[in-house]
């Protein structure tokens, strides 16, 4: 309704420029001052949040949307910029600010506005080129699903031609002759407003990205899941193996057992408790946020192990005892221990040589 009220007002302003038409600039010129400062209150909260929120918790997937929401920000503040001093110019030149009034000294000077934008000076084509190189930047930075169905505000169309009128550019229109310098200063105004309005779809585009993709699976490992780590000799050893995929950049919530466990690069790590022998089972659950905040649960299934003390076991191969002086086989092995890995020895009256389980131990003398 703005817009169109603004547009009404330029179509007058070449038939007359009365006070209250001046009015009527002021006033739309006051609600898009505003309107710009609640836009820009918006994207500061929007960032803070975000900061607070996705880029301390999930910094290596929010640190790229984070930079381009940041580049979008950049390009309108330049834009903004611009304008700006555009606004201070023309305010300055046409008698500057009246605190009697509450407006423009010069609102109703028809020379300033073609003078500086249009005629002399040319800003007006600069700006145009400004306002099309931002909007072109502002969309680059949306992936290309992402851009369909954007309709950025920040445009700078020539106005419809009208049947039994020549045609005018967008510079004409805006800030040519007849144009007092009350409807050019709105008519900066709502470019700087459109330009927060734009930026303001734009980051909230790039920075809800980080919340669409909770769970981005990125990485794949293939996986062995055995029902028992403990076989005897001679029973059967089974394993599940699959391809199992996760998300490196986003570090789940995962309870055992009721205790929540530490995760790194989207894999968490549970230390089993061993101070006490015998059959152990755990269990828990991996939980996941949801774009909404919610966190959907995927239940553990149980898992078992078993805890022994260490021991060993030395059997003679041939006699049931050690006869001194000559060779004795002997087998020697640990429940829980690859046979490879043991360190064996005699301590006292004789010696051990051999490997993997199998050795021969020569004693000197008695011991009982």
């Amino acid at each position: 309704m703005m817009g169109i009220l603004y547009l009404v007002l330029l179509g007058l302003i070449a038939l007359d420029v009365p006070e209250s038409l001046l009015d009527a600039f002021k006033n739309i010129s006051d609600s898009l001052s505003a309107s710009k400062n609640n836009v820009q209150i918006g994207i500061d909260n929007t960032f803070t949040a975000f900061e607070k929120t996705k880029l301390k918790e999930e910094p290596e997937r929010a640190k790229e949307p984070y930079s381009r929401a940041k580049t979008a920000s950049v390009l309108a503040d330049s834009l903004n910029a611009y304008v700006e001093s555009l606004k201070k110019t023309m305010i300055a030149e046409s008698g500057g600010f009246d605190p009697a009034t509450n407006d423009y000294a010069g609102r109703e000077n028809l020379d300033e506005s073609v003078d500086l934008m249009v005629d002399r000076r040319k800003n007006a084509y600069e700006l145009h080129k400004k306002i099309d190189y931002t909007r072109e930047k502002l969309l680059s930075l949306l992936k290309p699903a992402e851009r369909v169905g954007i309709n950025l505000a920040l445009q700078a169309n020539a106005p419809p031609k009208v049947a039994g009128f020549p045609s005018k550019s967008w510079e004409e229109a805006n800030f040519g002759d007849g144009m007092p310098v009350g409807a050019a200063i709105t008519s900066l105004i709502k470019i700087q407003s459109d330009t927060k309005n734009s930026e303001n779809e734009i980051v909230k585009k790039i920075l809800g990205e980080v919340d669409q993709a909770v769970v981005n699976l990125d990485k794949f490992a293939a996986v062995a899941v055995a029902p028992t780590s403990y076989v005897l000799v001679g029973q059967p050893y089974t394993a599940e193996v699959f391809l199992t995929a996760y998300d490196s950049q986003s570090n789940p919530d995962i309870t055992i057992d009721g205790s929540r466990i530490p995760t790194q690069n989207g894999v968490g790590k549970y230390t089993g408790n061993t101070s006490t022998e015998g059959i152990k089972t755990w269990t828990g659950t991996v939980n996941v946020k949801q774009a909404d905040g919610s966190f959907k649960s995927y239940p553990l299934p149980k898992q078992t192990y078993q805890v022994a003390k260490p021991s060993a076991v030395v059997s003679p191969d041939k006699m049931l005892v050690l006869y001194i002086g000559v060779p004795n086989p002997v087998s020697i092995s640990a429940p829980g221990i690859p046979k490879e890995k043991l360190k064996v020895n005699i301590t006292n009256g004789g010696t051990l040589t051999g490997t993997d389980g199998h050795y021969t131990a020569t004693v000197s003398y008695q011991v009982l």
